[in-house]
């Protein structure tokens, strides 16, 4: 197989830039034709639940549950756009080392995957960013607890404190320093492999340092 800047494109890749423009039209139509299948099925579902709660009580759970899922979908979108997006950005802020500075793995990469790379950290961040404000979503009940939890004025022997705090802030305290610790988790590892595809991080292989001097 030929090495260098000759090298040929990973399978996908090479398939990808050997479409014509048509081709890319259709691709960009499918992937927004399934945006918005998504987004019709979440206002179906949301739809329903609303019919379902009329149909058995006149509180309005429905505008609170729904509230309580748009708020958490939002915060963590967002928090997760700064923080993940952020961090890739800045990884582009730091050029590139040359192909002779880097380690041979991070040459056949940036040899086959090319200027697609870009484009896969921008897939990487959006795509993250829309599974965690997902996966937020399905903790509105612990969010509706935290905001609306009473005190009990009940103290809780030996550990002291309201027994409300433990029933209903605490969970949510929990719920948000796990979400925190997978958030950082996970852009540790995308903004590590971004910078050592840039070379910028030190990474010892095939004898040779991956690294800034």
């Amino acid at each position: 197989m030929p090495t260098g800047p000759n090298a040929p494109a990973f399978p996908l890749i090479g398939w990808l830039q050997r479409r014509p423009r048509w081709q890319w039209g259709i691709l960009l139509g499918l992937v927004v034709l399934y945006a918005l299948w998504r987004l019709l099925r979440a206002v179906a579902a949301l739809q329903l639940d609303r019919w379902w709660y009329a149909s058995v009580t006149d509180a309005p759970i429905w505008r609170t549950v729904a509230t309580a899922k748009v708020q958490l979908a939002l915060v963590a979108s967002l928090v997760t756009a700064l923080v993940l997006g952020g961090s890739l950005w800045l990884t582009r802020r730091v050029p590139a080392l040359g192909r002779k500075e880097v380690a041979a793995l991070t040459r056949r990469y940036r040899d086959r995957m090319g200027p697609a790379h870009q484009w896969l950290l921008v897939a990487l961040g959006v795509l993250l960013t829309i599974r965690i404000g997902s996966a937020a979503v399905g903790q509105w009940q612990t969010w509706v607890l935290f905001r609306n939890g009473p005190d009990l004025d009940t103290p809780v022997p030996e550990v002291g404190g309201d027994l409300g705090y433990y029933l209903f802030d605490l969970p949510f305290y929990a719920q948000v320093s796990s979400w925190i610790r997978q958030l950082l988790f996970v852009t540790l590892l995308a903004t590590a492999f971004a910078y050592a595809i840039s070379g910028a991080l030190r990474l010892p292989i095939d004898g040779h340092r991956s690294a800034r001097p």
